[in-house]
């Protein structure tokens, strides 16, 4: 995995050029010298003892280089099985650097570049290393170019500087200058605006800039210093720390400047206003910079905050700004490069910008497969070439993802792309994206993909819509029916092919394909019927082809009413069973009935009131034995007395923690909760034997360590995942029974996997609130978990990981509804409920409520009182039936299960 390294300043900002390195090195040189003339003449036998400690130092400086380049082939060996291995490239490039092997510290430095970004240390490191070796050109533009690959990687003000140190320190003609000045440019319009560094990359261009005065010719001064006065102007625009010293430093100069350059015309008052306004701005900056400052490394939410206030006042090189230096410490967090890379996206829409942050987006954060698709739509969005769409697209499915449906989902907008560029008057470009398509289904084919079959579906859609072809649209429909037997049988999967012959085919086949479903065997045959009876209602053209699909239809639901009467039977006879069994173990822990029988008797039992004073002494010496250590009744007596000697103050200091593990004692809570705060009290709550019970109270010095201990909800201890709360609240551990829309349950889950895994995968569809898997007393998972998000719409798009491989398992996924258990036991039958979505309203449909083979035997006769049973039966059942008929607006489904 990836890792970020914070690239904390350790080094004292470079005042010395490298050429005072190389005099420091020239000194020690002749010193050295001077050394060995002194040593060749005086004190040779001193001399040759020391060459013999020398010998012996080689030679254990040999066995050591011999161990670390052993020590450093191994690991060579692993990182070509472990490319990946972030802490093992590090130390390849360490040892590399203690031998001194040039060659294999430059081959470890770009096998790790290949793979990860890396930090602004590692590369001043590498060109550290580099620029001690320069001697010509050649060499300086091989160091440019590594600077030029290391500012790719992140932005960093150290990096800016030093690149401008370098180029300085270059000898070259007047071009050289100009070369000079675009760099400091473009390190101005990168981190020129760094609130707490950007003054640094101004004062290293306007010192170039005040070098150059006794360079030039005495035409060109009044110019010079006019690009002085500029850069003043700039900075002093800009809210930085260190405002004012700039400030006064700008007067300084500009009474020298009227001296040494008296054709000089600048104002120095124009400077004013937007020093004013760059002032104010940098008060209300300062309280985000005193954030950070307050906060733990990497400051991720106080980035956060900051970034929302620069997007909601600043300009986008404002933005672009903080965004930068939040991603130096928080370079694996794939939200912060989604929201800076669409921010551009809208805001700036401009290629060159934003496909750099793209790429490096995706080496930072190559699993997260949304960094990818907005990849490809950006690149969409700016125009780029096909090639390059394609490349991109390429090179995401070579990376490792989280799960299945991730592949589907790049393969869906690389698709989208696809569809939206052909011309459809263009048989080649058809021709190629039924390949594409193709190519798509067999790639997700070996991963279990797509099990929905999105993508056979979305080509059927293609040759309707805009080939025209619905010879071949049905063909992948047919093909889809014979292969996936599993979708046959769902009643969603007819009613969409149903539509799909409505909006692209015509009446015929619409029928057609409801009536097939009907007699699939399908879960939900209602669904299709009232599709199926509302079109023929409203389009037949006569009551004989009305009656015949009646017919079918009514044939069909006598099958499903069969098979659930059957089933209800089965649950009903099993019910009783379980019922017989229970009862059978109670009249035996009961006893026989005949005790309390004597001679056809009743025993009347003797009331509470006269138990005997021996049988309550027993008791009594049986409680006084069951809490007889003095330690736990003094733990007991201690735990009654906090209630009636705890304040307000106390409680709002203490946090009450559940779920623990019945091992986890006083000593290890204050382990693991010392380090939010100093803890008065622990209060493990404890049984009559002494025994953890499961739950405690711990009091802290000071309420914000209480705050602090609340962020850490769910902290595990050893194991186990503990709840922690507010003494105050009253606990109600019931959860809710009622449907929860921004609430889902995942079930069928391997036992193996963990939260971090679950948030993973569910994040992508938007901001989670909670992510829970139920445990059990040993910590160990249930099998299912609650992942909630922030609105129900989030959780709607959530459904879409339904059916996805998560360790081997399929798991599934559905809306939170404790409720539709309860409703469910009531279903005998197995009746399944339908949504909204399938049935646009539950209606009446304007026919008779009798099975049409019923209808055709049934004879109405009028008859009095006194009629036989069977005709008062068809009465009342063609009375019920005339009433029903009366009531038109009333239209719905007949009731199948009592027919």
């Amino acid at each position: 995995m990836v890792q970020c390294v914070n690239d904390k300043d350790t080094e004292e900002s470079k005042n010395m050029s490298d050429e005072d390195s190389d005099e420091d090195d020239a000194d020690y040189q002749d010193e050295g010298m001077d050394d060995n003339e002194t040593d060749g003449s005086e004190d040779s036998d001193v001399s040759d003892g020391d060459d013999d400690d020398s010998s012996s130092d080689d030679d254990e400086d040999d066995v050591s280089d011999e161990k670390k380049l052993e020590e450093a082939k191994a690991i060579q060996d692993h990182l070509l099985d472990n490319p990946f291995d972030y802490d093992q490239h590090l130390k390849l490039i360490e040892i590399a650097g203690e031998i001194g092997d040039l060659h294999m510290i430059n081959k470890a430095r770009e096998n790790m570049s290949s793979i990860f970004p890396l930090t602004p240390t590692l590369w001043l490191d590498w060109i550290s290393t580099e620029k001690k070796l320069a001697t010509d050109e050649e060499d300086y533009q091989r160091i440019i170019e590594l600077f030029e690959r290391a500012l790719k990687d992140y932005v960093s003000v150290k990096l800016w500087l030093e690149y401008i140190y370098f180029v300085v320190m270059i000898p070259g003609e007047t071009s050289h200058v100009f070369s000079v000045r675009k760099i400091c440019e473009r390190a101005i319009n990168s981190v020129g605006l760094h609130v707490t560094e950007g003054s640094s990359v101004w004062i290293a261009y306007r010192t170039f800039e005040s070098g150059i005065i006794e360079l030039i010719d005495q035409k060109e001064l009044v110019n010079q210093y006019k690009k002085i006065f500029d850069l003043y102007k700039r900075q002093l625009a800009i809210p930085l720390i260190g405002m004012e010293e700039t400030k006064q430093e700008f007067h300084v100069w500009y009474e020298k400047a009227k001296t040494q350059c008296p054709g000089l015309d600048v104002d120095p008052e124009s400077i004013n206003y937007g020093y004013e306004q760059a002032s104010l701005l940098l008060k209300k900056l300062d309280e985000f910079e005193q954030e950070i400052i307050a906060s733990e490394p990497p400051h991720y939410e106080a980035y956060l905050k900051y970034i929302e206030y620069e997007e909601a006042n600043g300009s986008p090189p404002r933005v672009q700004c903080i965004y930068e230096r939040a991603l130096i410490e928080n370079c694996l967090q794939p939200k912060l490069w989604i929201d800076y890379a669409q921010y551009l996206d809208k805001k700036v829409q401009d290629l060159d910008l934003i496909k750099p942050i793209y790429e490096r987006a995706v080496r930072n954060c190559p699993w997260t497969v949304n960094i990818w698709i907005n990849y490809l739509r950006s690149l969409e969005r700016n125009k780029a070439d096909h090639e390059t769409i394609k490349s991109v697209f390429e090179k995401s499915l070579e990376t490792t993802f989280q799960s299945s449906s991730d592949y589907l989902d790049l393969w869906l907008t690389y698709l989208d792309y696809l569809r939206r560029r052909t011309d459809w008057n263009d048989k080649n470009q058809i021709e190629q994206l039924r390949k594409n398509f193709a190519a798509a289904v067999e790639s997700l084919a070996k991963i279990g993909g797509d099990d929905s079959c999105s993508i056979p579906l979305y080509m059927a859609k293609i040759e309707a819509k805009y080939i025209k072809n619905m010879g071949e649209a049905r063909r992948i429909w047919n093909e889809l029916f014979q292969s996936r037997k599993d979708l046959t049988a769902i009643d969603s999967t007819w009613i969409e092919y149903a539509n799909f012959e409505k909006l692209y085919g015509d009446d015929a086949h619409f029928k057609k394909a409801l009536i097939r479903g009907l007699n699939s065997n399908v879960n939900y045959p209602e669904t299709l019927g009232a599709l199926l009876i509302k079109h023929i209602r409203e389009e037949s053209v006569s009551i004989a082809e009305f009656d015949e699909i009646m017919e079918q239809y009514e044939k069909a639901m006598t099958k499903v009413t069969k098979k659930r009467e059957e089933l209800t039977k089965k649950m009903e006879e099993e019910k009783s069973a379980k019922a017989k069994l229970k009862t059978g173990k109670f009249d035996k822990s009961k006893g026989s009935a005949s005790q309390n029988v004597i001679e056809g008797e009743f025993k009347i039992p003797e009331p509470p009131g006269k138990s005997s004073n021996e049988e309550y002494k027993n008791k009594f010496k049986k409680s006084a034995n069951a809490v007889k250590d003095e330690k736990v009744l003094a733990e007991m007596q201690r735990q009654a007395s906090y209630k009636e000697k705890g304040d307000d103050e106390r409680k709002l200091n203490t946090i009450v923690v559940k779920n623990l593990a019945y091992s986890v004692y006083e000593d290890k809570l204050r382990e693991n909760f010392s380090k939010f705060g100093e803890i008065v009290d622990i209060r493990l709550v404890r049984n009559y034997k002494g025994q953890s019970a499961g739950y405690g109270f711990i009091e802290f010095a000071q309420i914000k360590s209480v705050k602090e201990a609340l962020k850490h909800d769910r902290l595990k201890i050893d194991g186990r995942e503990c709840y922690i709360d507010e003494m105050g609240k009253k606990y109600n551990f019931k959860f809710s029974l009622s449907r929860e829309n921004n609430k889902l349950f995942v079930s069928n889950l391997d036992k193996r996997v963990t939260n971090e895994q679950l948030t993973s995968i569910f994040e992508k569809y938007g901001n989670l609130k909670d992510v829970r898997i139920a445990t059990l007393r040993n910590g160990k998972s249930k099998g299912y978990a609650y992942i909630e998000y922030k609105s129900e719409v989030e959780a709607n798009d959530a459904l879409k990981a339904n059916g996805m491989l998560v360790l081997d398992k399929t798991i599934k996924v559905q809306i939170s509804d404790p409720s539709a258990k309860k409703s469910d036991s009531f279903l005998g039958s197995g009746l399944m409920q339908h949504s909204a979505s399938n049935i646009s309203a539950k209606r009446r449909i304007n026919v008779p409520l009798i099975p049409l083979s019923v209808r055709k035997k049934l004879k109405v006769e009028e008859s009095d009182s006194s009629a036989t049973a069977s005709t008062s039966t068809s009465s009342s059942l063609s009375q019920s039936n005339s009433n029903a008929q009366k009531d038109t607006m009333d239209t719905s489904l007949p009731s199948t299960s009592k027919v």
